[in-house]
């Protein structure tokens, strides 16, 4: 599955301004008219699209951003992949290397080997996407390949977790696992963002959540983008453990005190594992003896969100310093921080 599977329940206003029927009538027909727009862009660039097909077994999307074979997808594409490839719109594979990445904003470069100039794509980096704009992305989702998926903004500046990419473009365009990496086009025929993951969000005024797919903008990092051509890598710092947040319910019903994070599970190779954490254990048939995480560097957390935001808002190599309450004991805990993909 080459797409983050989200449900996102936040409200926000709705963003259908009430008005007279006749603006109501323009904004169909320029509705309209760029989908017909982007309909035509498509047909002009879809070559330079492709499907990225990994091992392990998964799909993604991608799209060629230089005529050497430089190919712009999302990090989650290729992260804890052994090998990938590049298979183009005339149905050739071509082999693939990682060029370099920023698993943050979850964009990576990878190089195909190509024989020759390949079509490409050109990156909007300048130009801000707007809210009611028309875009569409090109995907290998349901069984279809390199088709377009055409949709509505709705949001910009959308944070969903701690986990996530800060500052998405929401919109109605019908993504599913597979359109990851893909590019998001404007009715320019320029790329504006990369295809990352889909869930629901509740509208304010709304009982049923909306479908919403997401997408990392490429404003303002074309000098950012040009690093990574030249081999940069951020990694995600990671800690190595799996973490819950409890209710006050559950918490009374483990004997655990409320607040703070519950440490779930310790990773195998990661520091955490190393570092002195425990996994849960039952003590009883009313009672677990479990590690609560109640500060981070000195600074208190209450939620496993705010314990990932700042353990990615730091470096891969630095050394965090947890407080735990383990029973009536309180311990101290020191891990360094690795990057979340090791490659083989």
């Amino acid at each position: 599955m080459r797409i983050w599977l989200l449900t996102v329940m936040v409200g926000f206003m709705g963003l259908l301004a009430t008005g007279a029927q006749k603006n109501d009538e323009t904004s169909v027909l320029d509705a309209r008219a760029a989908k017909v727009q982007l309909e035509r862009v498509y047909e002009q660039i879809h070559p330079a699209a492709v499907r990225i097909e990994t091992r392990p077994q998964g799909t993604g999307s991608g799209f060629f951003i230089s005529a050497d074979g430089l190919v712009l997808t999302a990090y989650h594409v290729i992260e804890d992949t052994e090998r990938f490839w590049v298979r183009t719109a005339d149905e050739k594979r071509y082999p693939a290397e990682v060029v370099g990445y920023d698993a943050l904003r979850d964009i990576a470069l990878i190089k195909a080997k190509v024989p020759g100039p390949v079509p490409f794509m050109e990156l909007e980096t300048a130009k801000p996407v707007r809210r009611s704009e028309s875009l569409m992305t090109i995907g290998n989702s349901r069984g279809e390949f390199i088709a377009p998926r055409i949709g509505t903004v709705t949001n910009i500046g959308r944070t969903i977790r701690a986990d996530f990419p800060g500052d998405l473009i929401a919109s109605t365009m019908p993504l599913a696992p597979g359109d990851s990496g893909g590019p998001v086009l404007n009715t320019e025929g320029k790329v504006v963002a990369v295809a990352v993951a889909i869930g629901r969000e509740q509208q304010d005024g709304q009982d049923v959540p909306v479908f919403q797919s997401y997408a990392t903008p490429l404003l303002g990092l074309n000098g950012l983008i040009g690093q990574i051509k030249a081999g940069y890598r951020r990694d995600i710092p990671f800690m190595g453990v799996s973490l819950s947040q409890l209710t006050d319910d559950e918490a009374r019903a483990y004997g655990l005190r409320q607040g703070g994070v519950v440490v779930l599970d310790l990773i195998e190779g990661y520091p955490a594992a190393t570092s002195g954490l425990q996994p849960p254990r039952r003590l009883s048939e009313n009672r677990v003896l479990a590690d609560l995480i109640l500060e981070v560097d000195g600074k208190a957390v209450q939620s496993s969100d705010e314990l990932i935001a700042y353990v990615r808002s730091r470096q891969v190599g630095d050394t965090i310093t947890l407080k735990v309450l383990r029973g009536s004991e309180t311990v101290t805990v020191k891990i360094t921080l690795t990057a979340k993909w090791r490659s083989s």
